[in-house]
């Protein structure tokens, strides 16, 4: 058998090696191939991948090499060697690279929704979300490519954009957006619109805690001027390291409409610089009008592996599971707590399991 090792050797801190990475590999019973994402021409890799592709990085990292895999029956093993990790976090897989490669050996092979997006550009896949608003303009301003930190560092930029976030959205003023879930009209002024596939949006804090890349629906967060305070407080507590779990208002729709006008559009970390330029102020004016863009989800995109037969796979099924409990009501508004199978317990107890479930995210 063989397998394909596509790594980026700068995320994390440049540990496990690369010869680790295929010697734990290689223990499996795979020839491996390695090959650096870094390298100029490394899709080449992925043109005869074998019968397993491992890839070894951040969020940046799975999203380009899965894009190259949407139309091959090879699936992916993700090894989270990034900052945020939100694509690996949203499947469940978490730990150390070594025991994640062990339990390939006993993998429950799955499918994963993955988001569309289409425009007069064009098509284009997503795995972690789009945007527009507050968010995606801070990026802009912040420079999402200025390097990936860790350790400290990680944590100091981390709560340095949170403020810098929290204090612009002082004077963002909010947006004319025609939004349209599953055909109904939620047209309105908007401080942010993030329509998501996992629950949170690059380094940034998580927007929905209970998101789920399974279950053939977008989250939508809509965050009009009556939300601005809300927002602020969550902003302010996730940068004071106060364990505090987004109450913002989501919706959950098969199908999003938007017409785009001239503000940033951003497709998982990619800022669509070519049909709208990020402006030097956080303050805009006008209305929103121009193309359309259509969001929607392709059901089971990409095949992955789910490492087993450790508590990581199991876990994420449970909490698929406990997700299925929950309303589907397609575009009917609910708060972005989680809504799962102990909904009946004491106050006291959700309380203590809200606590713990935004101690790790």
């Amino acid at each position: 058998m063989r397998a394909t090792l596509m790594h980026n050797p700068q995320s994390g801190d440049r540990r496990p090696s690369r010869r680790k990475l295929a010697r734990w590999i290689e223990k499996l019973g795979y020839r491996v191939r390695y090959q650096s994402t870094k390298k100029k021409n490394w899709a080449k890799a992925l043109e005869d991948p074998g019968q397993l592709v491992v890839v070894a990085g951040g969020d940046g990292t799975v999203t380009k090499v899965a894009r190259h895999l949407l139309t091959s029956a090879t699936p992916l093993a993700i090894l989270p060697l990034g900052s945020a990790n939100n694509i690996a976090r949203a499947l469940g897989i978490a730990g150390k690279p070594k025991k994640l490669i062990a339990g390939l050996a006993s993998a429950e092979h799955r499918h994963l929704d993955i988001g569309l997006v289409r425009g007069p550009w064009g098509e284009s896949p997503f795995f972690e979300g789009v945007g527009l608003g507050l968010c995606t303009e801070a990026m802009c301003l912040l420079g999402s490519k200025e390097g990936t930190p860790h350790g400290a560092r990680r944590r100091r930029k981390f709560v340095r954009d949170l403020r810098f976030m929290s204090r612009a959205l002082a004077d963002f003023e909010p947006r004319r957006l025609t939004v349209k879930l599953d055909g109904q009209d939620l047209t309105d002024d908007y401080l942010l619109c993030e329509i998501m596939n996992t629950g949170s949006i690059g380094q940034r804090p998580p927007l929905v805690c209970d998101a789920d890349p399974w279950d053939g629906l977008l989250d939508v967060v809509l965050v009009s001027q009556r939300h601005r305070e809300l927002l602020r407080r969550y902003l302010l507590a996730r940068s004071s390291d106060e364990p505090r779990l987004p109450r913002l208002p989501v919706r959950r729709a098969r199908r999003v409409e938007i017409s785009v006008g001239r503000e940033p559009l951003r497709i998982d970390d990619s800022i669509m610089r070519d049909r709208a330029q990020p402006t030097t102020s956080l303050r805009r004016d006008g209305p929103s009008t121009g193309q359309l863009v259509e969001i929607i989800l392709k059901r089971a995109g990409l095949g992955v592996l789910l490492p087993c037969p450790d508590s990581i796979a199991s876990s994420a099924r449970r909490w698929s599971a406990s997700r299925r409990t929950s309303p589907r009501p397609g575009t009917r508004e609910r708060r972005g707590t989680p809504m799962i199978a102990h909904v009946r317990q004491s106050r006291s107890t959700r309380e203590a399991s809200a606590q713990a479930q935004s101690r790790s995210l």
